[in-house]
């Protein structure tokens, strides 16, 4: 009884991620503050980052966990969040018609060591106006750490 109802409870769970997951052939991108929009609107839960073991209910954005942006222009935006000294960096690497390319960097600036830089491809949600994130290994694209 229990493997049938965690077999339904996985199955429910995929549906509802891939009704999600399913981007409009061509997106009306915004023409100028395109990172900001990207910054702004972002399920910061679609995608493996530091804030997932702080998730909280009804959260999905980085204000809404506490980042603020402290510098952005059309291609970098670095953000946050001051009560845990942490860093989110954003470099847009390529925009076409249905996703965005970009480097994203995820920084404990409080002493700690943790920092990873992923590529996440960025497509529309299909609800509101939210963005999804999808770490994707095989688009061979490689992020180079700042500096290099």
């Amino acid at each position: 009884m229990f493997w049938l109802l965690f077999v339904w409870s996985f199955n429910v769970r995929s549906a509802e991620k891939s009704d999600l997951t399913q981007p409009s052939e061509v997106v009306a991108w915004p023409s100028k503050g395109l990172l900001l929009y990207v910054v702004a609107h972002l399920d910061v839960t679609t995608f493996r980052n530091s804030i997932g073991p702080r998730r909280e209910p009804g959260k999905s954005s980085l204000h809404e966990y506490g980042f603020n942006v402290i510098h952005a222009n059309e291609l970098n935006a670095d953000l946050i969040n001051t009560s845990i000294n942490w860093r989110m960096h954003f470099e847009m690497i390529k925009t076409t018609d249905s996703y965005l390319l970009i480097c994203f960097d995820d920084q404990a600036i409080n002493g700690g060591t943790y920092h990873t830089r992923n590529l996440i491809k960025v497509t529309p949600s299909g609800h509101a106006n939210l963005l999804l994130g999808i770490i994707d290994k095989q688009l061979n694209i490689e992020c180079p750490y700042l500096g290099e």
